[in-house]
């Protein structure tokens, strides 16, 4: 949660590193990859301690799924809202699933950072890594700390902390160039918001709906890209 308030892109780099600190020029930029740069450090202790305590999060998940640790008010009142599986997929998509090599594995970015490997071998297949890091695009270095994780592959970190500090370098620039204009920039973007509003009362959707039918299409697997085609 604290993660996501402090989201870098949208939040960092335009309200704290510009608007309250009145940074700008190479000062904004360096910062925004310092900063970015601590996050990834977070990113990747996080992700080794949620694998090595997978059988404990699993347990949790169990618990409160069967009973076992809370009372018998609370386990009846929360399957009759169908809280408890809310919460053991909240548990499990956020920790185990999200650093889990078998969730990515038929990932698009997954499967090239993989056959580059194995075309090019670790000492050209890092490039590869950097090049993803660095695209603007939420989530998407996730495979590369996967594979990266999953062999213990120090250059492949190196490549991931440098295309991450390559991004919001970039964005900072970004943020920069737009911030003299950012009335009308806030102006687009609510437009946009007005725009989904106007669609999800179209189509009669909750927000919750709304955010996971997003998140299941930007998310979808090379398999299911191909076959959405044919």
């Amino acid at each position: 949660m604290v993660v996501a308030i402090f989201n870098i892109e949208l939040v960092v780099i335009p309200w704290i590193l510009i608007l309250v600190f009145n940074l700008f020029g190479s000062a904004l930029r360096i910062t925004a990859g310092i900063w970015a740069t601590c996050e990834m450090c977070w990113w990747v202790y996080y992700s080794s301690w949620a694998s090595s305590n997978a059988s404990k999060i699993k347990s949790i998940a169990k618990a409160i799924e069967l009973g076992e640790e809370v009372g018998p008010e609370f386990v009846s009142e929360v399957q009759e809202t169908d809280a408890a599986r809310k919460i053991i997929e909240f548990i499990q998509g956020h920790t185990l699933e999200k650093f889990d090599a078998n969730h990515w594995q038929d990932s698009m970015a997954y499967v090239y950072i993989a056959g580059m490997l194995k075309l090019f071998g670790y000492v050209l297949g890092w490039l590869f890594i950097l090049f993803i890091a660095s695209i603007p695009f939420p989530g998407v270095w996730i495979p590369g700390l996967v594979i990266s994780r999953r062999n213990n592959w120090k250059f492949g970190y190196l490549a991931l902390f440098a295309g991450n500090f390559m991004k919001n370098y970039f964005y900072a620039y970004i943020w920069e160039l737009f911030w003299p204009y950012r009335p009308y920039l806030f102006g687009f973007i609510g437009l946009i918001i007005v725009f989904v509003y106007g669609y999800k009362k179209f189509r009669r959707l909750t927000w919750k709906d709304l955010f996971l039918n997003s998140l299941v299409y930007f998310s979808r697997t090379k398999k299911n890209c191909s076959d959405s085609r044919s």
